[in-house]
């Protein structure tokens, strides 16, 4: 039979109630799926446990690699034509299809005198925010203005004085809020 006999044999089986038979049809599409959906897993698993070799240990900043710095920030200079991808990008909000409130005239509403507060230079550290109106003037006021924040929360333990200070070298922090 065309060198199938072996299939046809085993179908027979199956038909006459062999689980060998189920088995061997069953077996090969188990293993590959096993195979697809584990190896992944593992993987991630695996990698979870893995240092970042790439992280500053103190501030858990990016120092290196996809999220460090550009070329240009760093002391570095890019080939004639080059664009730096890390700083280039940052400068690219999501876009949206409707039109959406600005961002100055929700805070406006909610916190206007949060507002005046700062300006397009105002890069700002953030340690929490009780509620909406706190959230409004210490993260959105800053953002609406056109700043940026650098929002840094955690155990006590971890964001020492020491840490928040390198923090704010790094991150090239001009206002702390509480």
């Amino acid at each position: 039979m065309f060198g199938f006999s072996w299939l046809v044999e085993d179908y027979v089986l199956m038909k006459q109630g062999s689980t060998r038979a189920a088995v061997l049809l069953i077996a090969p599409a188990i293993t590959v799926l096993a195979v697809v959906i584990g190896y992944p897993i593992v993987r991630a698993v695996y990698l979870s446990f893995q240092s970042d070799k790439h992280l500053d240990p103190v501030t858990g900043v990016f120092v290196q690699g996809g999220f460090a710095r550009g070329v240009e920030e760093t002391g570095g200079t890019l080939l004639p034509g080059a664009i730096d991808f890390g700083p280039t990008v940052r400068f690219y909000g999501d876009q949206f299809a409707q039109p959406t409130r600005s961002l100055a005239d929700i805070v406006t509403n909610v916190s206007p005198q949060s507002l005046h507060r700062f300006s397009p230079t105002s890069r700002v550290l953030v340690q929490g925010w009780a509620n909406w109106l706190d959230f409004v003037a210490k993260v959105l006021a800053p953002l609406a203005a056109g700043g940026s924040v650098v929002v840094a929360t955690g155990d006590s333990d971890r964001l020492t004085p020491e840490r928040l200070d390198r923090i704010i070298d790094i991150e090239k922090v001009s206002e702390r809020l509480p």
